[in-house]
């Protein structure tokens, strides 16, 4: 569905040009390295680090592949500011950047089928950096728990938005199903 929908309003913002298209999810797949660059300033301490982690990526053939491989590269794009978003809020604590990191992960479920495994990943980086930040193991999990409550409660919002707009007619079950090709067996 998602995935329809973003190269449909790349195509028309493009003029119907493919080169045009290509280009921008290019373009769009090459921002990943900015939350890289954070995440790694942050972990590490050093604009250096960050550096020298967003340069790394860009000359792996990863980089190569997802900018070819098109929706591939603007989820990993959408993973790659969830994680920062999480680890973002984790450090600081603040509840506008757990709600941005639920709409990214809201994102990323209406791009992949794979946003489950997202929030799992998600969830563990969360829980140990909380743990990291405090001596205290009840407080750490405390503070984990209130950070994926607000991302989950933000994110299953917006999806029940998304039904409401689309009258209610819109089935994340028979999307798996014709993404899989289950319908046909």
């Amino acid at each position: 569905f998602a995935p329809i929908v973003f190269y449909w309003v790349l195509s028309k913002l493009a003029l119907g040009s493919d080169v045009a298209v290509g280009l921008a999810v290019a373009a769009i797949c090459a921002l990943i390295v900015w939350p890289i660059h954070a995440l790694a300033t942050r972990i590490y301490g050093t604009p250096k680090a960050g550096l020298a982690a967003a340069l790394l990526y860009l000359c792996s053939p990863m980089s190569l592949m997802l900018s070819n491989a098109g929706i591939d590269g603007v989820v990993a794009l959408l993973v790659a500011l969830f994680i920062e978003r999480l680890d973002a809020v984790a450090r600081h604590g603040r509840w506008p950047v757990a709600i941005q990191a639920g709409i990214l992960l809201f994102l990323c479920s209406l791009m992949s089928f794979g946003g489950t495994v997202v929030l799992v990943f998600g969830g563990l980086w969360l829980l140990h950096q909380s743990l990291a930040s405090t001596r205290d193991t009840t407080q750490g999990f405390a503070r984990c728990a209130w950070i994926l409550m607000l991302v989950l409660l933000s994110a299953l919002a917006l999806h029940g938005g998304l039904y409401l707009v689309m009258g209610g007619k819109f089935s994340y079950l028979a999307s798996m199903s014709a993404a899989t090709g289950a319908h046909k067996q």
